[in-house]
């Protein structure tokens, strides 16, 4: 392919390859460092609002995760007190049919009361005073 067809700005090496590669530039030279371009004030104040910015955004995102841990450590605490409540009411439930029980059990047990006439216990029963002594065992051991 003849250099006069080639694109515009390649060049052709010829004998290596059929490859064409760009013209290299001679307006700078490659050993010489980039020199930073000097930036002109509003640019200056743009960069610097937007620093405050991320500055702020910096502080709430902290701002938010302390509270965020915060509202985790209350949630353990309210979670904590409510199994500790739930236990409670569990114990109360279980005390209460262990009670229920053992009334079905002495009721079961207790001899039929007479529905008559007064005996040696000063006008009491014996089923009276037995009940009787069965409530006042169980009072005290619900509220003992």
């Amino acid at each position: 392919m003849w250099s006069s067809t080639l694109p515009t700005g390649t060049v052709r090496n010829e004998g290596r390859s059929r490859r064409t590669f760009p013209q290299q530039s001679t307006s700078r030279p490659a050993s010489r460092p980039r020199q930073p371009q000097q930036s002109d004030p509003a640019t200056n104040r743009s960069q610097a609002v937007l620093r405050e910015e991320v500055d702020r955004l910096r502080t709430e995102k902290q701002q938010a995760e302390a509270e965020i841990q915060r509202l985790q450590s209350e949630v353990d605490r309210l979670q904590s007190q409510l199994a500790d409540r739930q236990q409670s009411q569990q114990a109360m439930v279980d005390r209460y049919e262990r009670v229920i029980a053992e009334l079905e059990t002495a009721a079961a047990t207790a001899p039929a009361t007479q529905t008559g006439g007064p005996d040696s216990s000063g006008g009491r029963s014996a089923g009276s005073t037995r009940s009787s002594s069965l409530v006042d065992r169980l009072t005290g051991w619900l509220y003992g």
